[in-house]
């Protein structure tokens, strides 16, 4: 049975990874008698499902227990433009078959889709010495080629094109993408080839203040951005002008090319803000030079973002709360979180 439901984010609760990792392992045996005491649906989404597949040898016992908490999928539609919406869709559907269909859908898309992202966070860390910005950006080209010519034969392959797709025909997205140069612009990427350290590192010397500082508890939710701000304005007034409240708080626009803060989803602004706060030192992630921890990140980071439509985020892990929580709080979101320490 396969049924979609759309509903508020009320009496849902968002399982990150670590959670079910380890309710498998033992280590946590208070979460699902707590879900049931308080009458939470348990929701998953696509990225708990990228975290599976990595699980190796662990993937059927993810699945075996998303399906005895009767745990639903949850999606965010796409509208016309194939862009996200701030709408939700909760599908009621075996964790078997969803899983499945998601290894499908990996199997039609090329490995090197989202590469040179994670390749640029990790360059960020101070990861892929060899490489110059430069470099990254002519690979995320050769992404951007490599998506045209799939989309082209995705719809040479459709016998009808629907109605709102029509306009569609006889493009050729391999020709319109391969002019793309990248998603940083050629002075960003002089800029950050400039530099002698990683951004990150860049940025936290040239502020004069510490991931330590930042991370100790001196900042303190509620209010968390607007605490940052304030602090940053007293270091560097000639920085910030205007009302705190209408400053996009560290909008990563050249990565995601968000150029108008107003018009993105609840989901894009927690992304934004949650990287944001990675940046400049907010209970950062560790080690993410190395491909595994910046896979995690952006994991954690789409987690997320997804929980932000629903009641509760569930979590174990410290740096991934705090980030969600600051988040929450500045979007006014709702969603509360539920801290479970495994040890």
């Amino acid at each position: 049975m396969k049924l979609e439901l759309t509903i508020s984010g009320l009496g849902t609760a968002y399982l990150d990874h670590n959670v079910l990792d380890h309710i498998i392992k033992g280590y946590n045996k208070v979460t699902v008698p707590w879900l049931k005491e308080n009458n939470l649906i348990p929701v998953y989404s696509y990225a708990t499902l990228n975290e599976i597949k990595q699980s190796v040898g662990y993937e059927t016992k993810f699945l075996d227990l998303l399906t005895d908490l009767n745990a639903l999928y949850l999606d965010i539609p796409l509208d016309n433009q194939q862009q996200p919406t701030n709408k939700v869709k909760i599908i009621d559907d075996k964790p078997h078959d969803i899983y499945v269909r998601h290894l499908k859908a990996l199997q039609d898309v090329p490995e090197e889709f989202g590469a040179s992202v994670q390749t640029l966070f990790e360059k960020f860390s101070g990861g892929h010495e060899d490489l110059s910005y430069e470099d990254i950006s002519n690979l995320a080209g050769c992404d951007f080629e490599s998506i045209g010519s799939f989309i082209d034969k995705e719809l040479s392959e459709l016998d009808d094109l629907p109605e709102e797709l029509e306009h569609l025909k006889g493009i050729s997205f391999k020709e319109h993408l391969s002019g793309q140069h990248g998603f940083l612009p050629p002075e960003a990427v002089k800029a950050l080839d400039a530099m002698k350290s990683s951004p990150m590192n860049e940025f936290n010397e040239s502020t004069g203040v510490s991931p330590g500082y930042l991370s100790s508890g001196a900042i303190k939710p509620p209010n968390v951005l607007l605490m940052i701000i304030e602090y940053f304005k007293e270091k560097h007034k000639e920085m910030y002008e205007g009302n705190p409240e209408d400053y996009v708080p560290f909008d990563p626009s050249p990565i995601f090319g968000f150029d108008n803060w107003q018009d993105k989803t609840k989901s894009q602004k927690i992304d934004a803000i949650y990287h944001g706060l990675n940046f400049i030192g907010y209970f950062r992630d560790q080690k993410m030079k190395l491909p595994t921890k910046a896979n995690a990140f952006l994991n954690d980071m789409t987690h997320a973002g997804y929980a932000s439509h629903c009641g509760v985020l569930v979590t174990s892990d410290t740096r991934m709360a705090k980030k969600a929580e600051a988040a929450y709080d500045f979007v006014k979101c709702g969603t509360a979180i539920a801290f479970f320490n495994p040890k």
